[in-house]
């Protein structure tokens, strides 16, 4: 378990991430989303639930069979474990959201592993808990 934050910066988008806190039962992460617009693909975390709260800025979110939403500072979202879903930065400038997985998984990795640009398939199969494609 850390209690130092450090930040993690993905060279390919700018997104920052610092981590806040990190323990058996939940990752605590910051993020900073530079690119209006910027979407990553829909995904799924098969045993991990992802809670989001907007801190500055306005966040796009898809999540399961509901339609697209904008939430802003103050707004939560909880996407269920299992749930394919999408965020993105839905503001003219950065937005930054606090961002917890429960359980955390190793999540951490796989967040780790994408901003140092390995995005090939073997993440899906190394990290199946933490990481599927949309069903």
């Amino acid at each position: 378990m850390s209690d130092a934050p450090h930040l993690l910066v993905n060279a390919a988008t700018g997104e920052e991430v610092t981590v806040i806190s990190e323990g058996p039962d939940v990752l605590v992460l910051e993020a900073l989303w530079p690119r209006p617009g910027h979407r990553a693909s829909p995904h799924v975390h098969p045993k991990l639930e992802e809670r989001f709260e907007v801190l500055d800025g306005l966040a796009g979110f898809r999540v399961g069979e509901e339609p697209e939403r904008i939430a802003a500072p103050g707004d939560i979202v909880v996407v269920p474990p299992g749930t394919t879903h999408l965020a993105w930065n839905a503001a003219d400038g950065p937005t930054r959201v606090r961002i917890e997985f429960r359980p955390p998984g190793r999540w951490l990795e796989v967040v780790e592993r994408i901003f140092a640009g390995d995005v090939s398939p073997a993440l899906l199969r190394e990290f199946p808990d933490e990481l599927a494609p949309p069903s």
